[in-house]
């Protein structure tokens, strides 16, 4: 029977919705077999934030090559990491967990992770909370912008922080994905936000590395990082590029914010210290090629300058920033003028300008700091005063080599500086916790971790930083000085490459075993203890170093003792030190049980026998 008009009519409208779903899946059923078979042939590579550890199941660590998953072809990845850290898996019932997120600075170069905010924050917080689990997890390191903070944000979140500090912008320019990096994107924040999100794709992992064949990548520059990483080395103030440079840092952070306060996680941001006072420009000459006596001009200022004639020289330096108002170098030369004369809120403004117009992008301009506070207050984030802090406590108030080591990363005393803005903030917000027993500045400088070695080791970093580009304009050779004592040629070993930092490190505590220095051999025995949590005898070694200094700190040694006990149950020796230790400041009913625990593994332990009669009578 032939089928009528009328339902041949009302069965079209079915037909095309059903073909227009069968030619709409083609492509994505082909795109997914596409990615199944790229999969299953073990095409490409995942680099997640965090990974486990094969012997200690338990914990999770920072992954060293988690720098690869920015780049279509990993081994054109620059040789940078995450220093070694390790946390538990699973956040104790009394935990407390911080993530610090930034480049350099936050990650403590030249030193290492003891100079940087999670070492520098560490015990200070571990003695604030002496009833909880304090880790401080950090996620920063060198080269890395806000696409790098935002990338790992999720993968942060998923680890429950209580709180995440973050300390960036120094690197929003020649930074990994920056505008003027080597290794830019080349697109706008948001498709290279995009990008980033779909980067797991094995598809968007093939096409990437396609079109780096076919574009081909130029050869990579040699030197340190600065020297590699910078393309774009002149990018004025308020050009083109540099207001590229201002919405990714706007943008980048907006969104990292906004998504940590969708969860409910607070953050601690820092405004930006650098060294306004000491460092000149990078490139602060005049773009207009007419103006070629200026070497001239601005050596004849240097050389008033440095005959502390200062009314002669903001003279000379006057009529330099008025025939070019957009070079760096004659702002910062009329400021060291001002500084001459005590002139020193004019110097300050002058410095800041030099630095915000030095055309090679090494140092964040004063804009960041504007757009740090605007972002914080919007989305309820702490602000950490970090600038002034250095301002205040340099003299004048302008930020110098007092506590900078070059440009911008801060010395030995800078870091306990930075690390002070972001305890004293964290403090003063509560965190709805207890902070009454909160470490003063002067106690948190007795306990800094950071020794006389990794000290020793980051002033050879930074020599061999400072003799490359942009510090000078040839490369020259640096090799650090003979090594007239121990100290140094142990840190000298671990520059070199012939140990590295754990071996450097014990031999260092066997030095200072041997010698008697004891303060310095606890520093780096509860360095050790804090670098390896799951060890129990890094935590013995340290209790035993601060009993033996003098006078004894035994009081500190106690939780040491304690972790070591825990971690190895059927240790007598650890347990009868612990019931020692517990004996002689005044907790007898833990000596007690802990004798008890001695006798169970060790029945004829003449010192439980005595502890245990001593408390009975």
């Amino acid at each position: 029977m032939a089928k009528s008009p009328r339902k041949t009519q009302e069965n079209k409208p079915g037909r095309r919705l059903l073909y227009t779903v069968i030619t709409l899946s083609i492509p994505v059923l082909f795109l997914v077999l596409v990615e199944t078979g790229l999969r299953v042939v073990g095409f490409g590579s995942d680099y997640p934030l965090f990974v486990e550890l094969p012997q200690q199941p338990d914990y999770l660590q920072p992954n060293p090559d988690v720098i690869k998953r920015f780049f279509a072809d990993p081994e054109q990845a620059p040789d940078i990491s995450i220093d070694t850290n390790y946390f538990l898996a699973d956040k104790p019932e009394n935990g407390l967990r911080f993530v610090v997120q930034g480049g350099s600075s936050a990650a403590g170069f030249p030193y290492g992770r003891n100079a940087s905010l999670a070492g520098m924050l560490q015990q200070r917080l571990a003695q604030t909370f002496p009833d909880r689990h304090v880790e401080i997890i950090l996620t920063a390191m060198s080269a890395v912008n806000s696409y790098t903070l935002l990338d790992f944000a999720d993968e942060i979140i998923a680890i429950e922080p209580d709180a995440v500090l973050i300390y960036v912008g120094h690197n929003e320019f020649v930074g990994i994905l920056g505008v003027g990096s080597s290794f830019a994107s080349g697109h706008a924040p948001a498709i290279t936000r995009l990008f980033l999100g779909l980067r797991e794709l094995r598809l968007v992992q093939f096409m990437q590395q396609m079109l780096s064949v076919f574009k081909g990548d130029a050869a990579p520059r040699t030197g340190t990082l600065m020297a590699t990483i910078a393309r774009e080395r002149d990018i004025p103030l308020g050009s083109q590029l540099f207001e590229r440079g201002v919405t990714q840092f706007r943008t980048n952070l907006d969104a990292l914010l906004e998504r940590y306060q969708s969860v409910g996680i607070p953050v601690f941001i820092g405004t930006l210290a650098s060294n306004q006072k000491d460092q000149p420009p990078f490139m602060g000459d005049p773009t207009n090629p007419d103006k070629q006596d200026w070497p001239q001009q601005t050596g004849q200022v240097r050389q008033l300058l440095k005959e502390s004639r200062f009314a002669a020289a903001l003279e000379a330096a006057q009529a330099l920033v008025r025939t070019d108002s957009a070079a760096a170098d004659g702002h910062y030369l009329l400021g060291q003028a001002q500084l001459g004369l005590r002139q020193f809120e004019a110097a300050g403004k002058s410095l800041r300008m030099a630095s915000d117009l030095d055309r090679l992008r090494f140092r964040a301009p004063g804009k960041f700091d504007s757009i740090i506070r605007e972002t914080a207050a919007q989305y309820e984030a702490t602000l950490v005063e970090v600038g002034k802090y250095f301002a205040d406590a340099s003299p004048n108030g302008i930020t110098g080599s007092e506590f900078m080591l070059e440009h911008l990363h801060p010395n030995a005393p800078g870091y306990l500086l930075l690390a002070d803005a972001y305890y004293d903030a964290m403090a003063e917000s509560g965190l709805g916790l207890d902070w009454q027993t909160r470490v003063p500045d002067e106690r948190a400088r007795e306990l800094q971790p950071l020794s006389r070695i990794e000290e020793l080791h980051g002033s050879y970093r930074l020599g061999a930083l400072i003799n490359d580009w942009p510090f000078v304009a040839q490369k020259k050779n640096y090799s650090p000085p003979h090594p007239r004592n121990p100290e140094q040629q142990i840190a000298q070993d671990w520059y070199s490459g012939k140990t590295d930092y754990l071996g450097a490190m014990n031999k260092a505590l066997v030095h200072y075993q041997n010698t008697g220095d004891y303060e310095e051999a606890a520093r780096i025995a509860i360095n050790l203890a804090d670098a390896f949590p799951f060890e129990a005898q890094p935590h013995f070694v340290a209790g035993m170093m601060l009993v033996k200094q003098t006078p004894p700190q035994g009081l500190r040694a106690i939780p040491l003792f304690r972790r070591a006990a825990t971690l190895q149950p059927g240790n007598a020796a650890y347990l009868e030190t612990l019931a020692r230790a517990y004996m002689i400041h005044g907790f007898p009913d833990e000596a007690l049980e802990t004798a008890n625990k001695v006798l169970m593994l060790a029945p004829d332990n003449s010192l439980a026998k005595q502890i245990i009669n001593y408390l009975k009578r």
